[in-house]
């Protein structure tokens, strides 16, 4: 008896530490962001809280460097479903491609995300844009063509510690 209860004592334990925190504020969005991702330190952050038509929503963005390269990742948590990922998930079609002369833009997965990598031809840089429970989109900048180093990085974010 004494062992059955012990072990319903540790799994609630268990369950309360490993949680998922609701993010209530921007500064608990900020410190979701790691301070170093693979061989990439975080060198600078911003967040904030924004309100647009009635609604509040939180920015958190770090800039990430090494020495032969710099990504920057923003995360804007919507706080709820939001029409602005619901509509680019709408138009999301895995594998779809459009290229023009300017930029060429992917429709991928990074695990179980939908995502969209784009390539800024004129600019030289590209983005990832990731789509994650209709409520946070989150997008991780690089210049040069580094749409591999980008994917890497968003695989390594565990986005599945983001309350939904």
């Amino acid at each position: 008896m004494k062992k059955v209860l012990l072990s319903i004592l540790f799994a609630v334990f268990v369950s309360i530490t490993f949680a998922q925190k609701p993010i209530q504020t921007h500064l608990d969005l900020k410190t979701w962001l790691p301070d170093q991702v693979m061989d990439l330190k975080a060198e600078a952050d911003s967040y904030s809280s924004e309100q647009q038509q009635g609604q509040t929503y939180f920015i958190a963005a770090k800039m990430y460097k090494n020495s032969s390269t710099q990504v920057s990742v923003v995360v804007v948590d919507y706080r709820a479903k939001s029409k602005i990922v619901t509509d680019h998930l709408t138009e999301w079609e895995e594998g779809k491609t459009t290229e023009s002369d300017v930029t060429k833009t992917i429709d991928i997965l990074v695990g179980n995300t939908k995502a969209k990598e784009v390539v800024e031809k004129k600019k030289n840089s590209s983005q990832l844009y990731l789509y994650h429970a209709d409520r946070y989109l989150i997008t991780l900048s690089a210049p040069q063509d580094n749409g591999q180093l980008l994917k890497n990085m968003a695989a390594n974010l565990q986005l599945s510690t983001l309350p939904e």
